[in-house]
């Protein structure tokens, strides 16, 4: 099925109450379906936005052959979830207050600033071109493949350097 351009199968004006009555009575169920599934409200957010841009798309069919239109919408946001995470979640970049925010600890001042002094000398250790690759593989998320892209390097060079310096960063956390 071709895709189709915004608007083209959009509500006629005499729809469009129904459309914004559906998304009033949908959007609280689609945001705790998505709550649930452990999804950060802003990306929540976006999600229920595609869902809905969706539905706008495929007005005309949903309202001609679905028989549970809300139950389609929740199927839809339950796809749209599982898509969220189908990267392994450890390659999905977490910011550290999110983290322990999840995680519903928080770890104390002086701690934090003896884990980041350690966490420094450790990455002292490495080149400057490994310490790059890492940041962008662990800090920002990034696949080999995209880090590969970005640096104009080959992504088995990006997966052997991030290797080596996650081997060189564990050796040297032993000693």
């Amino acid at each position: 099925m071709a895709a189709r351009p915004l608007g083209r199968s959009a509500p006629a004006a005499c729809d469009l109450a129904a459309f914004e009555e559906m998304v009033a009575r949908a959007r609280p169920r689609l945001k705790a379906l998505l709550y649930r599934r452990r999804i950060p409200p802003a990306d929540a957010e976006d999600l229920v936005q595609e869902v809905f841009l969706l539905l706008l798309n495929r007005w005309e069919e949903v309202e001609r052959d679905v028989v549970h239109p809300e139950r389609w919408l929740l199927r839809v946001a339950e796809l749209k979830s599982c898509s969220y995470f189908g990267r392994p979640r450890w390659l999905v970049a977490v910011e550290e207050d999110e983290l322990t925010e999840r995680a519903g600890l928080v770890a104390p001042p002086q701690l934090r600033v003896e884990d980041a002094h350690d966490l420094g000398k450790l990455l002292a250790g490495l080149a400057p071109r490994q310490r790059a690759r890492l940041w962008m593989h662990l800090g920002l998320g990034l696949s080999p493949e995209e880090i590969a892209a970005r640096t104009g390097c080959r992504p088995k060079s990006v997966r052997k350097l991030v290797q080596r310096a996650l081997q060189k960063v564990q050796g040297a956390a032993k000693r």
